[in-house]
């Protein structure tokens, strides 16, 4: 197959794959909300970081007070000291990921999203070079079978975005939310069902922090270059 049909069929590809922005505003809506719930059922942890990392700080004021009063020797706080400020490093790195790695990951939710909606304009637009980059940041594998159909393994978080199951649990979801907002009788909790019934793929760091942030599978986000040069074609839209 000669690479001009390749690359038709890759077009029409973005095109048939490409959400509306209805689809977009559900979508974000669905999962910053599930965000919001993993973030809500970590308080107890936090809250348990922060108590920790009070201590350890009390901790070091009362040795210094101990070794102003001479209390103790030069060595044993230099000794304690260094303990503490181990402890208190791994302690403050948990709890900046906390709030750092939630950040990125609904950057990454938004960035990505913003792609989507934009993805057949953007490769219709690509030069010579961005066409690659926009097949990198979209997929891990492109196949052409017998027949000359395209089939594709996307990167995450796509192979997620692009699921029809999850994208028909977010206009539900969509819909039951509007409806909750104007009547005090709808029940959200299916809503809520269709949300946790998702896994954040691909918007988690490398390393996680927090406990939530392995049972949601700790997925790489989408190659950074190509993805933040292709929002840039995405702003330069009309």
């Amino acid at each position: 197959m000669l690479i001009e049909d390749v690359e038709k069929l890759v077009e029409d590809y973005y095109k048939r794959v490409q959400i509306t922005p209805a689809q977009q505003d559900a979508l974000a809506g669905m999962l910053h909300h599930e965000f919001d719930r993993l973030i809500a059922a970590e308080t107890d942890e936090l809250a348990r970081l922060t108590a920790n990392r009070d201590r350890l700080e009390g901790e070091q004021d009362r040795l210094m007070q101990a070794h102003y009063a001479d209390a103790i020797p030069l060595s044993v706080l230099k000794r304690e000291q260094d303990r503490i400020t181990g402890e208190l490093d791994k302690v403050t790195r948990r709890i900046d990921a906390h709030y750092g790695d939630c950040a990125d990951a609904r950057a990454h939710l938004d960035d990505a999203l913003g792609l989507l909606v934009n993805c057949a304009d953007i490769y219709a637009r690509c030069d010579d070079t961005n066409p690659r980059l926009c097949n990198q940041a979209f997929f891990t594998k492109v196949f052409i079978d017998e027949d000359n159909e395209l089939r594709v393994e996307h990167n995450r978080p796509f192979e997620m975005l692009l699921d029809p199951q999850v994208n028909a649990n977010a206009l539900t979801w969509a819909a039951d939310t509007n409806k909750a907002r104007t009547s005090t009788n709808i029940d959200v909790g299916k809503g809520s069902s269709l949300v946790r019934g998702v896994e954040l793929r691909g918007f988690e760091p490398l390393t996680p922090s927090m406990p939530w942030r392995c049972a949601t599978n700790c997925a790489t986000a989408p190659n950074r270059v190509s993805t933040a040069r292709l929002r840039a074609e995405a702003t330069a839209l009309p």
